[in-house]
């Protein structure tokens, strides 16, 4: 359902299920094979950006540190109906969604290493709660042409 024009790896997927889980828990509309529907929902995952926020009191540090206190992740959608009978767009939207969460903190004055896997899990786990957010007012918007 959705393709992705981003370099981030399977974040189709998050945005795919989570406007699949907003029509099966409505039953409004029916997922089925394309070739049998009436319309067809195509979705772009535009543009992901990260954004790394300095910790406060950063001036202590040297020059060439690079430590995050916080990462703000913006991602932008596009989303559209196409009906499969003469292939007209009948409806479009851009969606764009956001939210911020913690680097790994560090309480130690020597600072050796931190988990990077931590940073990974959760910034995949904001790419699944921003698609939600964003696929639940998606099908808000969809379902008042249907």
């Amino acid at each position: 359902m959705f393709t992705n024009r981003t370099k981030d790896v399977q974040v189709e997927v998050y945005f795919t299920n989570a406007l699949i889980r907003e029509f099966n828990r409505s039953k409004v509309a029916n997922i089925t094979k394309s070739h049998v529907a009436p319309v067809t929902v195509e979705g772009f995952i535009r543009k992901i950006k990260v954004e790394r926020q300095s910790p406060s009191g950063s001036s202590e540090l040297p020059g060439d540190t690079t430590l995050a206190a916080s990462y703000r992740i913006i991602m932008n959608v596009d989303l559209r109906l196409r009906r499969n009978s003469d292939h007209k767009i009948i409806w479009s939207s851009q969606f764009s969604g956001e939210k911020v969460y913690l680097a790994p903190q560090l309480k130690s004055n020597v600072i050796n290493t931190a988990n990077p896997l931590y940073n990974n899990s959760v910034r995949q786990q904001v790419y699944s709660n921003i698609a939600k957010d964003m696929m639940n007012e998606a099908y808000n918007r969809m379902t008042e042409v249907l």
